[in-house]
């Protein structure tokens, strides 16, 4: 990973969590583009585009808010877990 030096296994955990988390995202919001230029450059008729960019759309939109919820639950899991 990195020569990073964490005080406690939990800290790296959360690190790598974080870290996993960011490129997951990225890796959804890069997918998303590709596959909306692939679409916008095939040769479809506009009501098959609009159609099939309509369902990629929902389909990120349901993935990110999947991705908000799963950090949403991480956050309040720490804020319990430090309150305690």
């Amino acid at each position: 990973m990195s020569d990073r030096m964490y005080y406690s296994k939990e800290a790296e955990a959360r690190a790598q969590r974080q870290q996993f988390l960011l490129v997951l995202a990225a890796t959804a919001i890069s997918l998303s583009v590709g596959v909306i230029i692939a679409i916008l450059l095939a040769p479809r008729s506009g009501e098959e585009v609009r159609k099939v960019l309509g369902d990629q759309i929902d389909d990120a939109y349901k993935a990110g808010r999947d991705l908000a919820d799963h950090v949403r639950r991480d956050v309040e899991d720490r804020v319990q877990h430090a309150r305690s």
